[in-house]
């Protein structure tokens, strides 16, 4: 026993008072490291959660730039992930910048080709840019996926409604609802198509299940203003649009769409200042300031509205709706060559005639005339004709409010 006590302390040397104190002092720095760093990488890890937060919250209350410009200031390696990017292209969705919502949407998918959330959203942006193959392609997808989301049924529905396959659609739609009743943009889609075939009563109970669902979907209130309006109940088809733009005040369209129920009350002037309002929220809206030169024009406003419409011709050069108002208000200025050659712009534009229906109703609407076949008169403005199915939707030129690509 004695030898392997001389052997342990053999093995063991002797730490003089000062070698001990030394060891001590290495030891707590090494801790005072350590903690130093977890500290660090504390700090650094709420300031991230803190930035994502103030850009989560921006999109949630559909301050669109603001919430963009919060998730442009991470990272790339923050950035550059499914979750955020979805947030970044919903953004950009709301904000009515479909084709850059599309191209976040595509790297989505490349980053997380198996994510079945928000590929709803992604569906309808391809709706709105008319993307059929890249629908159908995208419909495939999903149901290879997961037949089990209601996502997947919505997709499958918009590609449908692309092709205006209106009762396949509606099919999916419910299917999507049978999945999860709970899903408030499916009631809101199915809304949409019913009111494409005309069955506003079904349209408009579904809209309010959406509501049931979710009382912030502002979609719904818009689609039920948008019934209001079809059966010419303006004051409260006003009403369902203001209360969608108290949710999203960021919305160019939907203050259009209030202005719109307003001249249609013959409440002109402030139907224009609304108008004003709306631009200033979003001078690149075209649709708004096609509407604000009509109703100029509706008041006599001859002038101001050829003016409007001569600076709106240079971003929708294709748009033969333009010409044609501007044809119109040579006609009454009396310079008939002006206005015939703005009617040949128009015809060239549009040698098939696909907007002659808009034309017709915007003589009924906005110029009080009526053309010999007569005009459609249900109500049912130039921008329900040009904007079907949502307040940001793409149908022409009118809607597209991204920058010039």
């Amino acid at each position: 026993m004695a030898r392997g006590k001389n052997i342990e302390d053999a093995r063991t040397p002797l730490l003089t008072p000062g070698q001990e104190s030394g060891r001590h002092d290495k030891r707590s720095l090494r801790s005072n490291r350590t903690l130093a760093c977890n500290t660090g990488s504390t700090d650094e890890l709420m300031t991230l959660l803190y930035d994502i937060a103030k850009a989560y919250v921006a999109l949630c209350s559909f301050k669109c730039k603001q919430s963009i410009k919060f998730f442009n200031s991470l990272s790339y390696r923050h950035y550059n992930t499914s979750w955020v990017l979805c947030r970044v292209a919903k953004a950009y969705y709301e904000s009515c910048q479909f084709r850059k919502a599309a191209a976040v949407f595509a790297n989505v998918r490349k980053l997380d080709p198996y994510k079945t959330e928000d590929m709803d959203i992604y569906s309808t942006t391809l709706w709105h840019l008319h993307k059929e193959s890249d629908l159908a392609y995208l419909t495939h997808e999903m149901i290879d996926i997961s037949r089990h989301c209601p996502q997947t049924w919505c997709v499958a529905g918009n590609c449908f409604s692309l092709q205006k396959e209106h009762d396949d659609a509606i099919k999916f739609f419910q299917r999507a609802l049978q999945v999860d009743p709970t899903f408030a943009y499916a009631y809101t889609l199915l809304g949409h198509e019913y009111s494409l075939i005309g069955e506003l009563d079904k349209s408009l109970k579904l809209f309010k299940d959406a509501l049931y669902a979710d009382n912030r979907h502002y979609h719904a209130w818009y689609g039920m203003g948008m019934i209001y309006y079809k059966q010419e109940k303006f004051v409260w088809a006003e009403v369902h649009f203001k209360q969608a733009f108290t949710i999203n005040p960021s919305s160019s369209i939907l203050m259009c769409h209030i202005g719109l129920a307003q001249h249609a009350q013959g409440r002109n002037n402030e139907a224009i200042t609304t108008m004003e309002n709306a631009i200033k929220l979003d001078s690149n809206n075209i649709l708004c300031q096609y509407h604000h030169a009509a109703m100029l024009y509706a008041i006599g406003e001859y002038e101001r509205a050829l003016a409007g419409l001569e600076k709106l011709k240079k971003s929708a050069s294709r748009e033969s709706l333009v010409y044609y108002m501007i044809g119109k208000i040579y006609d009454k200025l009396n310079q008939p060559h002006l206005a015939f050659m703005n009617y040949s712009e128009a015809s060239h534009l549009d040698p098939k005639g696909q907007n002659n229906a808009i034309k017709e109703e915007i003589n009924r609407q906005y110029l009080n005339e009526r053309s010999d076949n007569g005009a459609n008169d249900n109500g049912i403005g130039v921008l329900d004709a040009v904007l079907e199915q949502d307040p940001d939707n793409e149908n022409s030129n009118f809607s597209e409010t991204d920058d010039a690509e």
